[in-house]
């Protein structure tokens, strides 16, 4: 009987730790608010880029469709690169009929990196490369 009182308490940290890892991932993904204006999992899924200083570098969070309007991602890599950030990480997940490319990268001097500039540098090669494929 206390086996299974253990068990029962052990189940519910777990519950409660994974609702608070629930919420915590809610509250980032409203930080990205952008991303979902004005969609439906209906409407095509605008391909856009977001750029923000991490501590140690920039992160790059590309929206992009799937299909024959998909983002050549090979190009944002190599423009990252051509800017002085050194790709450390990618990850893609798919969600509501698109794909969300999260890119962490590094630079040895932040005070190179105008992220105003380059989120709009990269959205201006996002959008002629989505006009194109």
């Amino acid at each position: 009987m206390n086996g299974a009182v253990s068990y029962v308490k052990d189940l519910q940290k777990r519950i409660d730790g994974l609702n608070a890892k629930r919420d915590e991932l809610k509250k980032a993904s409203d930080n990205w608010s952008g991303f979902e204006q004005g969609m439906t999992s209906n409407e095509a899924f605008p391909s856009s880029a977001v750029v923000r200083q991490s501590l140690d570098g920039v992160e790059v969070v590309i929206s992009t469709s799937v299909g024959p309007k998909a983002l050549a991602l090979s190009r944002v890599l190599q423009l990252l690169l051509e800017e002085g950030l050194d790709v450390v990480n990618c990850i893609t997940t798919r969600i509501d009929g698109g794909l969300i490319h999260t890119i962490q990268t590094e630079v040895s001097d932040l005070r190179g990196v105008h992220v105003p500039y380059l989120e709009q540098k990269l959205n201006k090669v996002i959008s002629s490369l989505s006009q194109t494929s």
